[in-house]
């Protein structure tokens, strides 16, 4: 039994700034939502104590999820514009 040969795949070169921009990117977005997640534990454990904590890091990592997404918008719509 004679076994198939995979087909080739043409790999396309990226050119570095794009892979640095892409790191640059996904860094950004990243950094939003553990920063708001320890700002929203912060704030929730001053203001409502250590019982809502938890409420707290969960809000921070919505707030910085949608931040970070908006962000990621906002870099597609200027590479959009140019």
């Amino acid at each position: 039994m004679k076994k198939r040969e995979r087909p080739q795949r043409e790999v396309i070169p990226t050119p570095a700034s794009q892979a640095v921009k892409l790191v640059a990117v996904g860094t950004e977005f990243g950094m939003s939502v553990v920063i708001m997640a320890l700002v929203g534990y912060l704030s929730f454990k001053e203001f409502f104590g250590e019982d809502f904590t938890a409420l707290g890091i969960t809000v921070g990592i919505f707030i910085g999820f949608f931040t970070g997404v908006y962000m990621l918008y906002r870099e597609f719509c200027k590479k959009l514009l140019k």
